[in-house]
């Protein structure tokens, strides 16, 4: 939803033709250039199981007051192979950049990040290959979220800072 000096509009996000559903769960505010980039993720139930996929949407002004969407951007995911499956979008940081986790909306999955133009990452976790979550992105490209402690079996606080 956007505010129009008539009032508020609801802007639809475009989802690819074998996707019955779609959430948008974050949103950047307009880069220099006017953009607003979304996260989010869409679902394919079709096919008798679930799959989830994260998406990026990329919002440009329509010179009217309103907003044009440019198709969803498919964000990588692992193998169908991988014990986890899918993924979601779940924050964008004001640069684009993507956060969230492997693995469908409410279950176990592992931590990633989305980097604007550049492959998928998966964040560490306390063991390798460790279970968690991020859940939310700065514009200084700091991530939180929780990561699973085997040790005392329940989920911590993270922060996840790359160092160079």
């Amino acid at each position: 939803w956007y505010r129009r000096a008539t009032g508020w509009a609801v802007l639809r996000l475009p989802l690819p033709a074998s996707y019955e559903w779609g959430r948008a769960t974050d949103l950047t505010p307009p880069d220099a250039s006017g953009r607003v980039r979304v996260s989010g993720f869409i679902e394919d139930i079709t096919s008798g199981s679930v799959q989830m996929q994260p998406v990026r949407w990329t919002l440009v002004p329509d010179g009217l007051g309103g907003w044009t969407v440019a198709l969803p951007e498919m964000l990588e995911t692992p193998s169908s192979g991988h014990l986890y499956r899918g993924g979601v979008a779940i924050a964008i940081s004001p640069s684009g950049q993507a956060v969230g986790k492997f693995g469908r909306y409410s279950d176990a999955g592992l931590p990633a990040l989305w980097p604007t133009g550049g492959p998928v990452e998966q964040l560490p976790g306390f063991v390798n290959n460790g279970e968690g979550r991020a859940n939310d992105i700065n514009g200084q490209g700091w991530i939180v979220g929780a990561v699973f402690d085997p040790t005392n079996g329940c989920e911590r606080a993270a922060i996840w800072r790359q160092q160079f």
